[in-house]
């Protein structure tokens, strides 16, 4: 009797921990990101990803959500934010070097 109560109760725990994984936004902050070939980020709806230092991407990037730059973004391979936001929040100059990429939402703060 005992396997038939945690089975419905570890059911329960996953759909409450999905439901409030689907409303949270999250926000992930760190220095320079360096991505390798062959290595991927998938920001999702409703994600902020703040990245203080440089961002340099030689592998993949999918956005859906939010990326916020607080310094340069150098990218060399393949970046889709083409259903998401890219803000530049930096307090001084910022560079982005780019082949090619589609951009939805462009915002430039902090710029003086």
């Amino acid at each position: 009797m005992q396997t038939k109560t945690r089975k419905p109760m570890r059911r329960s725990k996953s759909i409450l921990l999905a439901l409030v994984l689907m409303f949270s936004v999250y926000v992930v902050d760190g220095q320079n990101l360096f991505l390798q070939e062959n290595a991927a980020i998938f920001v999702q709806e409703g994600v902020d990803l703040q990245v203080g230092g440089d961002l340099e991407n030689n592998g993949m990037i999918e956005n859906m959500g939010k990326i916020s730059l607080f310094a340069n973004l150098t990218n060399a391979s393949i970046f889709n934010t083409a259903l998401g936001e890219l803000s530049f929040n930096g307090n001084g100059i910022q560079r982005l070097i780019s082949t090619n990429f589609d951009i939805n939402i462009l915002t430039m703060n902090g710029i003086s």
